[in-house]
C-alpha cells in the first residue's frame, strides 16, 4: 500500500506561512525591506545659528523636531567647538541647548538633522490648551475689529476646522480691517487668538519647506487647529489645507525657535540636502544609541 505524503506537504505548507509571517512581521516592525538594494528618501537639514556675543556668559537654545507624521528622526549632529551642549525634552517639546563661560565677537553654531522619509507613519498630536487673549477683552479699536471678523466666520462655520477658514476668509475678504489688525501683531496671532477665544484649540507652528540644495531657507509660520484627537495645518494667508510631501513642522509647541542669553542680532537659518540611502544604512543609523559629545558633527539619537 503506497504511503501518502499529505503530511509532508502539510508541513511544508507551514513552513512556507511560517517562513512568509516571519518575513512580514520584520517588514511591518522593524522595517526590514522585501527586496534587496532598497533605498529610501532622506532630507539632511542644517541650522545655521549666529549672534554676536557681548564678552559674557552665553546661553543658546533651538527648538529642535522629534519624530513626526511622514518624517522619522534618524539622526543629529552638531558642530560646536568650544561649547558644552544638551538635548532637553519639557514635555514633547524638545531642544538643544549650548553654553559657555564666555564668547566675544560674532558666534556660528551648527545643527544637522536627518529625516528619514516614510509616507507610511503617522503620530499622534495633543491640543494645546486654550489661552485667554487679554486684549480681546479691552474696549480698543483693534478688540472690537477682530471681534466682528469672528462673528462674520462664526456664521459661516460648523465645526473647528470650518472656522477656521472662515475665519482666514475674512481676512482676506476684509482687507481694510485685517491690515489694521496685522499693524499691532502678526495676522497668524490674531488667528490663534481668535480662535482660542471662540473654544478652539490651536497653536502657531513653525514649518519649513524642504528644497534640495537650498540655502538660507527660512521657516513660515501655519496654523494647527484641533478637533477632538484630530488637527489641520492652515496656511494663514491663503487659507490652503495641511502641508506638501516635502513639508515638515520644526517648532510645534507654540514655543520660539532660538532663544539667546548674552549676545544679540541673534538669526538661524537653514540648507537643505536630498539624498537616497540603502535600508540597511538607515536600520543601522537606528540601532546606534549615542551620547552627544562636543566634538564636530558627533552623531546622537
Amino acid at each position: 500500500m503506497r504511503q501518502s505524503r499529505a503530511p509532508f506537504y502539510a508541513l511544508i505548507a507551514l513552513l512556507f506561512v511560517a517562513g512568509l509571517s516571519m518575513t512580514w512581521l520584520r517588514h511591518k516592525t522593524h522595517d526590514v525591506p522585501w527586496l534587496p538594494g532598497e533605498k529610501r528618501q532622506v532630507w539632511s537639514v542644517e541650522a545655521r545659528v549666529e549672534f554676536e556675543a557681548q564678552g559674557e556668559p552665553v546661553k543658546v537654545s533651538l527648538a529642535v523636531p522629534q519624530t513626526q507624521t511622514r518624517f522619522e528622526r534618524l539622526a543629529e549632529y552638531t558642530a560646536s567647538p568650544g561649547y558644552g551642549l544638551a538635548f532637553v525634552e519639557n514635555g514633547r517639546e524638545r531642544r538643544a541647548e549650548w553654553s559657555i563661560r564666555n564668547a566675544d565677537g560674532p558666534q556660528t553654531l551648527y545643527y544637522r538633522l536627518d529625516l528619514l522619509v516614510d509616507p507610511s507613519l503617522a503620530v499622534a498630536d495633543t491640543a494645546p490648551p486654550l489661552e485667554a487673549p487679554s486684549n480681546l477683552f479691552d474696549d480698543s479699536p483693534h478688540a472690537t475689529s477682530a471681534l466682528h471678523l469672528l462673528d462674520n466666520a462664526v456664521e459661516r462655520s460648523a465645526d473647528n476646522f470650518t472656522l477656521a477658514r472662515e475665519l482666514i476668509l475674512e481676512f482676506n475678504l476684509q482687507k481694510q480691517s485685517a491690515g489694521f489688525l496685522e499693524q499691532r501683531q502678526a495676522r497668524s496671532r490674531w488667528l490663534k487668538q481668535l480662535l482660542n477665544y471662540a473654544q478652539v484649540p490651536a497653536r502657531e507652528v513653525k514649518v519649513l519647506t524642504l528644497e534640495d540644495g537650498r540655502r538660507r531657507q527660512r521657516l513660515q509660520t501655519y496654523l494647527q487647529v484641533f478637533q477632538g484627537d484630530h488637527y489641520q495645518l492652515f496656511d494663514p494667508r491663503s487659507g490652503r489645507v495641511g502641508l506638501s510631501p516635502n513639508q515638515v513642522m520644526w517648532e510645534y509647541r507654540s514655543g520660539s525657535v532660538l532663544e539667546l542669553i548674552g549676545g544679540s542680532q541673534s538669526d538661524v537659518s537653514f540648507s537643505i540636502i536630498n539624498q537616497e540611502i540603502p535600508v540597511s544604512q538607515g536600520l543601522e543609523k537606528r540601532a546606534i544609541i549615542s551620547r552627544c559629545w562636543n566634538f564636530l558633527f558627533i552623531p546622537c539619537l
